[in-house]
Order: structure tokens, then C-alpha cells, then sequence
């Protein structure tokens, strides 16, 4: 009986051990990278897409990666408005410009301080406006996000402008 509670005891650590190292959850680099990343997807212009499902998508990813009071500094958008409702406003429209847009995040430095995180990286954007041909623009960037509330949120965007060559 022994020799079966310990080894029972046994069995549960090591699946213990095996969720801990494979589910849990990665790092908070790894959140904080998924945040960005996750924030750059939502603005994703798909062409065809119903513009009342590309507003409710835009929206509910928005909601989730955004900090009510964020900040935005986009050289081509300098009439934005501080806060997240007129970057979502902003997000939904594109589709209005745009067939097809898609931004890629290449990371460079993500430093973390507790609760705090900044990010540098390169955003690329891949898009077709309508009736014209495709386009690619990269631009240096960088990202503040603060964790409230067990998640992390990005309360500063500052896309940098376009380097001359």
C-alpha cells in the first residue's frame, strides 16, 4: 500500500513537472512579444472582408492589447487623439484605404523592468491599396506596456518616421 501511494505521489509530480514546463505559460518576454504581435494582427486588412465583422475584430482584439489612455505618435497621423477608441477608429477605416494590409514585427530589445516593458523593434507593412499595386514601407518603432491586472497592455506606440536611404 505503501509502495503505491509513492509511487502515485510520484506519477502526479512528474505530471506536475511536465504541465509546469510545457503549459504554464511562457516567460513575460514571451507575453510581451504575443501583446505586440497580437496588436499588430488586429489592424490586418483582409480583402473582402465584411467591413461589420473587420470592425467587431478589430475591436475585440483592440480592447484586450490597448490601454484605455494609450498613446500614439505615427508621423503620418498627427491629428490622433490620445487613447484607444480613435486608434481603433483609425484600425477599422484602413480597410477603406487598403485591399490587403498586413504588419510584420521583427523584435529587437525587449527590456523589463516589474511591471513594465519596453520594446524595441522594425514593423513591416505589406499592402495593396485598392486599384493600385503592392507596397512595402519598415519603420523603426518602439512599444511602452505596463501589466494590470495579470496582463500585459501597451500604453505607448511611437512609430518612427521612414529613414531615407
Amino acid at each position: 500500500m505503501r509502495r503505491r501511494a509513492a509511487l502515485f505521489g510520484a506519477v502526479v509530480a512528474a505530471a506536475i513537472a511536465i504541465w509546469a514546463l510545457f503549459f504554464r505559460g511562457g516567460s513575460e518576454e514571451d507575453a510581451v512579444r504575443e501583446a505586440v504581435k497580437r496588436t499588430a494582427g488586429a489592424v490586418k486588412v483582409i480583402s473582402g472582408e465584411n467591413p461589420v465583422m473587420r470592425a467587431t475584430r478589430v475591436r475585440g482584439e483592440l480592447l484586450e492589447t490597448l490601454a484605455p489612455d494609450v498613446s500614439v505618435s505615427i508621423p503620418e497621423l498627427t491629428d490622433l487623439s490620445r487613447g484607444r477608441d480613435p486608434l481603433i477608429g483609425v484600425a477599422i477605416a484602413a480597410a477603406q484605404a487598403w485591399e490587403r494590409a498586413e504588419i510584420g514585427i521583427s523584435f529587437g530589445k525587449v527590456r523589463l523592468d516589474p511591471g513594465v516593458a519596453f520594446v524595441d523593434a522594425t514593423a513591416t507593412l505589406d499592402a495593396t491599396a485598392h486599384g493600385s499595386s503592392a507596397q512595402r514601407d519598415q519603420r523603426r518603432c518602439s512599444f511602452r506596456l505596463e501589466k494590470r491586472d495579470g496582463r500585459w497592455r501597451i500604453f505607448e506606440i511611437t512609430v518612427y518616421p521612414k529613414e531615407n536611404p
